[in-house]
């Protein structure tokens, strides 16, 4: 029973230990991967900014968008040809990178240049800067950076052509210029291809891979077909402390409708956008929980064969202690003609041959006995005969002197009266 108990609890302490290390080295895992496509993402976002940076420091964009003195209604041949030229790079972006959703450069001097159906007038610049997100990027002491929703040129892309889908981006990045004259530039990140990214984070039914703007934006990914609705990320209290934290990647355990998850994630650069990955613990602990099931068999095995044996160990000695105990009951009878005749190579076997040679040794020294007492009796008899002759003679010597003694008596008697008698005659004659 000792083993038995011995053996669940190494089960109990091995699944716990195992438990903990999967868990452990699942957690780790699984931040390091989120934290590689998270570079891969932020390299693409990298690519994208090179391109935008290459665009704004185009002579051709100088000639014509950073010109002040630039006349629209009076274009010279270089001028005309400088928007060709920089409409042409805007236009091949979306072929040199799959990052690339659409492209607005709009400008305070010139009709802007777009990859969607809308026109960008000469007063789109005005209008723009009057937006929400406008402002933000007018007020922003950097010349560069991002925003979750545009919703302004949203608007003007669906004015201009209902059935044109310009929502679909994940992200946007801006840069501006504001010398002489003002230009904007704001590139949409595809969503399909961030959607693709997350997807390669698909760790199986229950799990959700998010990337989420600076501005709260998200874009989700259900990994195993699960259907259940996709949390909000950003509303989540994982998300806020993950925000404040020092670290550019981590892990932490949450509950989510009421089971645990493991939230992780990773900071895209300086982006100010995150990668995350929300999934539930029972999809890492599933190998443990055979490990459990092993356990629990095993301990189950053991104890099975624990009980044949201690039903064999039994039988074999209660039989070994029954044909021990039968002879020796006859020995305690007086019956020194029995055997302990167990043909056993174990203990038994060497208590058996230990007490045939007792009771043969026993046997001998009581043959011994009999033959002294045997010996101590004949002696006794001849001692008794003997005995009983000399108390004979005894008795025959004790007749003779009394038989002396009497006669003595008799002749002194005998003696004395002749002594008076003579005295007497003596005396008489006087």
């Amino acid at each position: 029973m000792i083993l038995i108990i011995m053996i669940f609890l190494v089960g109990t302490v091995s699944y716990s230990v195992a438990k903990s290390v999967v868990s452990q080295e699942v957690k780790a895992s699984m931040t390091d991967t989120v934290s590689a496509k998270g570079s891969y993402l932020e390299l693409g976002l990298q690519q994208v900014d090179n391109q935008m940076l290459e665009i704004i420091s185009m002579e051709e964009c100088a000639a014509y968008y950073l010109n002040p003195k630039l006349d629209v209604s009076a274009l010279t041949k270089e001028q005309t040809t400088a928007k060709g030229e920089v409409s042409s790079k805007i236009l091949s972006l979306k072929s040199i990178s799959d990052f690339v959703y659409h492209v607005y450069l709009i400008s305070d001097v010139a009709t802007g240049l777009t990859t969607t159906p809308v026109t960008l007038g000469m007063g789109t610049y005005e209008e723009f800067i009057a937006s929400a997100e406008g402002q933000q990027i007018d007020a922003s002491s950097d010349k560069w950076g991002y925003l979750g929703r545009h919703p302004f040129l949203e608007q003007a892309v669906y004015q201009e052509d209902d059935k044109f889908n310009s929502s679909d981006y994940a992200i946007s990045m801006w840069r501006k210029v504001n010398m002489k004259t003002n230009m904007i530039l704001v590139v949409d990140i595809d969503k399909s291809t961030v959607y693709n990214a997350l997807a390669e984070l698909d760790n199986g039914e229950g799990s959700y891979a998010a990337f989420v703007a600076p501005d709260g934006n998200e874009t989700v990914y259900c990994g195993g077909g699960t259907q259940e609705e996709a949390p909000s990320f950003s509303q989540m209290e994982a998300y806020r402390q993950a925000i404040e934290a020092e670290a550019a990647d981590g892990y932490r355990e949450i509950r989510f409708q009421g089971r645990p998850y493991v939230f992780a994630y990773s900071r895209i650069g300086s982006t100010g956008a995150m990668l995350i990955t929300l999934v539930p613990t029972s999809q890492f602990l599933g190998n443990t929980g055979s490990i459990q099931t092993i356990t629990y068999l095993m301990v189950l095995v053991a104890l099975v064969i624990a009980v044949a044996m201690c039903i064999f160990l039994s039988g074999t000695l209660s039989r070994g202690v029954t044909e021990i105990t039968r002879p020796l009951d006859k020995v305690s009878r007086g019956d020194f003609t029995a055997q302990v005749t167990l043909k056993r190579k174990d203990e038994f076997g060497q208590i058996a041959r230990s007490l045939s040679h007792m009771i043969t040794s026993m046997k001998a020294l009581i043959q011994e006995v009999q033959s002294v007492v045997w010996t101590v009796q004949q002696t006794s008899g001849q001692v008794g005969s003997s005995t009983q002759q000399l108390m004979e003679s005894s008795d025959r010597i004790l007749g003779a002197i009394d038989e002396i003694d009497r006669g003595v008596s008799l002749q002194a008697e005998d003696a004395q009266d002749c002594v008076v008698a003579n005295v007497k005659s003596k005396c008489e004659k006087i």
